[in-house]
């Protein structure tokens, strides 16, 4: 392995304990820090002052404010002690996420790691894993700290550096960092000879928040397939069902490849909502995910029968709940890949969440730690077709044993998917065909009609005689023609999900047109439309402008 590639490899794990390409501490020991590797003091000022250089003076000017800018560029400014105001912070921030200071961050990172690498190995460390593990040092400490910690060493090999670093008087007080780099470190030396595994995952969006206010990938990197990486990681779970893991796998490989999903966790559920009106299929959709509701939209896509819910603080119990998923916590499964099988998820329950999509040096063809594989489950299709009808669900549903609240939850049925109904209730409940229970079919109530859209076998929906209402709004930016991206209801009420709501049905593919008049529901734009002679409201997540 090369310097550059050695370099290429501590990035990502020095990059995991640092900070965003916005992140800024206003008193990070005595001086500001910014950035992804968190420039400190005068490194900040440097990496300030390239900012400035790539956007133009009045671009900066407009962004920093006139006297923080007169700051950074004069030649006499020292930042050795410089602590940043709230209002700064925000300002720094603002241009540090620009595409000019993300590009300087890139550049600056890369050069500051590659010249770490460089010094370690300078003083005699030649084993890549451990010349990563003292770059993490070096940019934690500087020079002389990664210096000192070799010069203590019993030798230059990774568990040597490890050691010392343990008894430093100023990194043991670092144990933490330098466990979790140590365990991500060693895969390296146990699998030097081998590709390294990949993950699927989704990060940050194009600005460099967690907004996404543009649906789809504009960075390219936004969801992605990339190398393993440790976050650190506080809980491995591996799918026991093989055949399960390398649908959801495959689905996960599906998503990366396509620029029209991005990242967002205001809208972090409409990437999957989009492939279930899409008929389950990725290709044609659009729509965007943050970390948990991809992984997890993975294996509901992939048969695993779980609402459309979750977060990283309760992915762990979600999954395990199911059975079909063993959790370890253990730092041999969760410092590095090697024990990685294709649809296994690394989780930080307080913040981020990745899939394997490759295996690694130690995993076997079983559970990690089992006797014998778990078989996938075919599931009971007996009453597959011959169902009365089929109900939408309005919102994220329970599906239950039996016909009460009272009855144990086997899955979930998530918002705008479709279930066969064998049967209505007396209480307004569903029997519905669901090939996970042992017996073909399960529970999930419609009390009220208040839950699904149901149509009968045979119905055709929509009633061309309705009126809509008027909309609320209008701009005249959004008029124009519009194809839809899946079969779609004309309604006239936006926003209200109802049967007796539908004027009709439009198909995918077909135009539509827009005068710029809409209304919004619950941060959703309805459209108003004109198609086939009929006028009402659809929702703009399923028209895109011709």
């Amino acid at each position: 392995m090369n310097l550059k590639e050695i370099a290429e490899k501590a990035a990502p794990i020095i990059f995991s304990h640092e900070g965003d390409y916005g992140s800024v501490n206003k008193n990070d020991n005595g001086a500001l820090s910014v950035g992804r590797v968190q420039w400190h003091g005068s490194r900040a000022l440097s990496l300030m002052r390239a900012i400035c250089e790539a956007m133009g003076a009045g671009r900066s000017r407009e962004i920093l404010g006139a006297a923080l800018y007169a700051e950074i560029t004069a030649k006499g400014t020292s930042w050795g002690t410089r602590k940043a105001t709230t209002e700064e912070a925000g300002r720094l921030s603002a241009a540090l996420s620009t595409t000019e200071g993300k590009q300087a961050q890139d550049a600056l990172a890369m050069q500051d790691i590659t010249g770490y690498c460089a010094h370690v190995q300078n003083l005699g460390v030649t084993d890549p894993a451990a010349i990563i593990f003292m770059a993490d040092i070096e940019n934690q400490g500087g020079a002389g700290a990664s210096a000192r910690i070799i010069r203590a060493a019993s030798g230059k090999t990774l568990d040597a550096l490890y050691a010392s670093a343990k008894s430093d008087r100023v990194f043991s007080k670092y144990m933490a960092r330098r466990d979790a780099v140590y365990a991500a470190v060693k895969g390296y030396e146990e699998r030097s000879d081998q590709m390294a595994v990949l993950i699927g995952h989704a990060s940050i969006d194009e600005n460099g928040t967690i907004q996404g206010r543009t649906p789809g990938d504009q960075t390219t990197k936004e969801i992605c397939i990339r190398e393993w990486y440790s976050k650190p990681w506080n809980v491995y779970l591996e799918c026991l069902d093989d055949s399960l893991a390398n649908r959801a796998a495959t689905i996960m490989e599906e998503i990366c490849k396509n620029d029209n999903f991005g990242y967002s966790q205001p809208n972090r559920w409409k990437g999957f909502n989009a492939i279930v009106n899409n008929g389950r299929k990725v290709a044609g959709a659009k729509g965007d995910f943050d970390c948990s509701s991809l992984v997890l939209a993975c294996y509901i896509l992939a048969g695993l029968s779980i609402a459309a819910s979750g977060y990283t603080g309760n992915m762990k119990s979600i999954l395990v709940n199911t059975g079909k998923f063993k959790a370890y916590t253990d730092a041999a499964h969760t410092g590095s890949s090697a024990y990685a099988k294709r649809g296994g998820i690394y989780l930080k329950e307080s913040s981020h969440v990745v899939m394997a999509l490759s295996k690694g040096s130690k995993a076997s063809g079983t559970a990690s730690g089992a006797s014998q594989s778990t078989k996938p489950v075919a599931g009971n299709k007996n009453y597959v077709g011959k169902g009365i009808g089929s109900a939408t669900a309005k919102s994220n549903m329970n599906v239950r044993t039996g016909s009460s609240t009272a009855s144990a939850s086997i899955g979930g049925v998530t918002k705008g998917a479709s279930v066969e109904v064998l049967e209505i209730l007396s209480n307004g409940w569903y029997k519905i065909v669901w090939p996970g229970a042992s017996c073909g079919y399960a529970y999930t109530s419609n009390a009220a009609g208040q839950y699904y859209t149901y149509a009968a076998n045979g119905e055709t929906a929509g009633n061309a005689s309705l009126k809509p209402v008027g909309a609320k709004s209008f701009a005249k930016g959004i008029a124009g023609a519009y194809k839809t991206t899946t079969n779609l209801n004309m309604r006239t009420h936006p926003g209200v999900l109802k049967k007796e709501n539908i004027i009709t049905e439009i198909p995918k593919g077909a135009t539509v047109r827009n005068y710029g008049y809409y209304t919004m529901v619950e941060g959703v734009k309805w459209l108003y439309i004109a198609y086939d002679g009929k006028e009402g409201f659809s929702s703009s997540e399923y028209l895109k402008k011709s």
